[in-house]
């Protein structure tokens, strides 16, 4: 069960600047979730798996539906309750004017009754949503009795300008991540089927994503990964797609490096729908 209390009681302002009619709306919206799974319910389940080692606490805080959703969930046992706070930004140009989302901002914290410790992580999300050719999004996860940071992403896209006609669209993103704990997971690599090996333990990295998109149907891509604890590149991928022209379906091939991996690349055919969005013809 969840219950929005902005639907009660609607918190907004408007802030206006100058004689022109230009004005900023703050939006706020306060949240209250709780999800609980019963303990005695999961040991009666035959399909019932053992809590994995780690959690997936920033996405079980903002969506409580992952707790109870599947019963054969890893969940042992669950009695959460969140208290999250949301905020939106719009702006209106001038008078008269329908507002636009401009960014957004998801603050919350949870207190889960089946666990010793109780309090549990203060999170994070934010979404600023295209400003001329800039966009971002920052997400954050902090422990505040271990005053650590678990987890943490941030994402700068820039759309570069086209002064070309059959330079459709120029993008350059940037994603930093970084995560405390990594999931344990094995990896059997080519050649090495026999001996597995254990993964990184924390995750901190840089990804760099460019892509060019030539007249409607064709797009260059090339993205790399880089990590800060290795020193390395982890990866690097270009590719070639094409969009067809009743715009519903693309083909593309691709080449990439990876560090274990070494040299290798295939094929991709991507459905792309109906083919009405002209400004993400690719995604």
């Amino acid at each position: 069960p969840k219950l929005d209390l902005s639907d009660l009681m609607p918190l907004e302002r408007d802030f206006a600047f100058g004689d022109g009619g230009r004005a900023l709306r703050h939006v706020i919206e306060p949240r209250l979730g709780w999800a609980l799974v019963s303990h005695r319910r999961q040991r009666s389940n035959p399909m019932f798996v053992p809590r994995g080692s780690i959690e997936q606490l920033r996405l079980r805080t903002l969506s409580l539906e992952n707790v109870t959703r599947n019963p054969s969930d890893r969940t042992e046992s669950a009695n959460q309750i969140v208290f999250a706070l949301g905020q939106r930004f719009f702006s209106r140009s001038h008078a008269g004017a329908v507002p636009r989302l401009r960014a957004d901002v998801v603050t919350a914290i949870d207190w889960d009754f089946a666990e010793s410790e109780g309090l549990g992580n203060l999170v994070l999300e934010s979404r600023l949503f295209p400003i001329g050719p800039l966009s971002s999004r920052l997400r954050g996860v902090f422990d505040p009795e271990s005053a650590l940071v678990e987890a943490g992403e941030a994402e700068l896209e820039l759309q570069l300008p086209s002064p070309f006609a059959w330079l459709r669209h120029a993008t350059l993103a940037s994603r930093y991540r970084y995560l405390r704990r990594a999931p344990q997971f094995f990896e059997s690599f080519r050649g090495e089927t026999g001996q597995p090996r254990n993964g990184d333990a924390v995750l901190n990295q840089i990804d760099v994503t460019s892509r060019v998109e030539l007249a409607a149907r064709i797009r260059l891509s090339y993205s790399t990964v880089y990590s800060i604890n290795a020193g390395k590149f982890l990866r690097n991928r270009g590719g070639v797609e094409y969009a067809s022209k009743c715009r519903c379906w693309g083909i593309g091939v691709f080449v990439q490096q990876e560090l274990r991996q070494g040299w290798g690349g295939g094929l991709e055919l991507r459905f792309l729908g109906l083919g009405d969005d002209s400004t993400n013809l690719f995604d």
